[in-house]
């Protein structure tokens, strides 16, 4: 198989004698011509310099020494002033991480997620290796001065839109753990559940019946709890439901709590997860002490063991 080598080739030609061909790879010429223009560059740079220094030191050769001595003072007078901008502008962008940790603590631990070490210490270190810090005034010149603080503006502005994004995660993390609250999650009280959610016998009336909820045994007059935070629709004597409770919760989504002894909420009033909303029994429909449990959408029953298994999935860790 033929490869066909890609470059330059060159003869000579002498005035007698055979001639003769040289061939460069392509390669060569493209790092020839890398080499050439870092070469040209350094060079400009290089000259620049020089010329800066020749500049600086034909100006002070001219001078009286007193004269160079107050040349001097005047730039050392304008670095300590640069300086004092530069610690100023420092000392604020530190504040500004210590908000930003503050902040970010706050968020991780309301959402339960994994903590970060933000700590300003680590931060100072991190501005000394960004900013190209220095020990003293007399180990910097006005130039380099001005490339620090140049750095640390920079870096003040990408710190503020830290903390804005901070802050709107903050507000973003309430609406989350406020709509979090409002699902329902658990059951309204400990007890083995019979019958479950779909077709059974009735109790009563020993006919094939739809279940729209799960019974859940208990005690005459246990705690029954709320099992998201919300705003009570009802609560009284509903049919065979007996002493109900229903309670809004948010996108549609309630729950009903029925057959209690005693309802202890009043409709309006807002209930938050956990909190004790009625007394076990049996009152309505019921052949023994229990709390039949509900979850809607809308106007239609789904199965709450179903939904609780979902939702816990999404549980915040």
């Amino acid at each position: 198989m033929n490869t066909e080598k890609r470059g330059f080739n060159f003869i000579y030609l002498p005035t007698r004698g055979n001639s003769k061909s040289f061939f460069i790879s392509s390669i060569w010429v493209f790092l020839a011509l890398v080499v050439f223009l870092v070469f040209l560059f350094a060079s400009f740079r290089l000259v620049h310099r020089y010329n800066y220094y020749k500049t600086e030191f034909v100006k002070i050769a001219g001078l009286s020494l007193e004269e160079t001595e107050q040349l001097q003072q005047e730039e050392l007078d304008s670095i300590e002033k640069e300086l004092k901008v530069i610690y100023e502008i420092q000392e604020k962008n530190l504040e500004k991480m210590r908000h930003i940790a503050s902040t970010d603590s706050k968020n991780r631990t309301s959402l339960k997620l994994a903590s970060m070490n933000l700590d300003p210490d680590d931060y100072m270190s991190d501005i000394t290796r960004y900013t190209g810090y220095f020990n003293n005034v007399t180990s910097i010149n006005l130039e380099t001065a001005l490339t620090i603080e140049k750095n640390l503006i920079e870096q003040k502005e990408k710190l503020d839109q830290i903390i804005t994004n901070n802050e709107v995660l903050s507000l973003a993390s309430e609406d989350f753990l406020l709509q979090w609250e409002k699902t329902p999650l658990g059951f309204p009280l400990k007890g083995p559940i019979d019958p479950g959610y779909g077709y059974r016998i009735h109790p009563v009336w020993g006919i094939p019946d739809w279940h729209t909820g799960v019974d859940i045994s208990g005690y005459y007059g246990q705690d029954v709890t709320a099992t998201a935070s919300g705003r009570v629709m009802k609560s009284n004597y509903l049919g065979g439901y007996g002493n109900a409770v229903i309670v809004y919760h948010r996108d549609g989504i309630s729950t009903l709590y029925a057959h209690n002894s005693k309802n202890l909420v009043h409709e309006g009033e807002y209930v938050k997860r956990g909190q004790v909303i009625a007394k076990a029994g049996s009152t309505g429909t019921a052949t023994c002490v229990h709390v039949h449990y509900e979850v809607r959408y809308g106007s239609e029953a789904i199965d709450p063991e179903r939904f609780n298994s979902l939702v816990s999935k999404h549980v915040p860790h």
